[in-house]
């Protein structure tokens, strides 16, 4: 058995030998430096890639949270002009029922403001419940409104 691996390792190292001839030392010492080289450019990008990542997700916090007040205050504008836009209205209505014979400017189509699905649902609520409290108050306006809104239409 001893034989036989000596007879093996005599041929790996012929082998290894014969490899080590194919190949120029010098270009693999070339190789070796130039892979050290790349491995530490890697290195340092990653570093400045690290440090980047951290300074944005810094920046992304600080900026979600002002763009969330900004847009939560838009939102509230937006409700706050809707139910400026209906009461206005409601008493242009009740000024044409009461007072026929001025001359009011037709009323003009509810502004529509551009939202998106979740903002149109919430603003859906907000009219439903504005809408039952207008209903209450327009009462006791005469039965002359639907009249003059129909004229006004013809």
């Amino acid at each position: 058995g001893s034989f036989r691996t000596m007879q093996k390792s005599g041929v790996a190292e012929k082998f290894t030998h014969e490899i080590e001839t194919l190949v120029d030392r010098q270009a693999i010492e070339t190789l070796l430096t130039l892979q050290s080289e790349i491995y530490s450019k890697i290195q340092q990008s990653n570093r400045t890639l690290a440090d980047f990542n951290q300074q944005s997700t810094q920046s992304y916090k600080a900026i979600s949270k002002d763009f969330e007040r900004q847009s939560r205050m838009l939102r509230e504008m937006k409700k706050d002009l809707e139910l400026i836009f209906r009461k206005i209205r409601n008493l242009r209505s009740r000024l044409a029922a009461r007072f026929p014979e001025a001359d009011l400017p037709p009323l003009t189509p509810e502004p529509n403001f551009a939202t998106s699905s979740a903002g149109s649902e919430k603003s859906e609520e907000s009219t439903n419940t504005t809408s039952t409290q207008t209903e209450t108050t327009e009462s006791d306006v005469p039965s002359t409104t639907t009249e003059l809104t129909n004229d006004e239409t013809a």
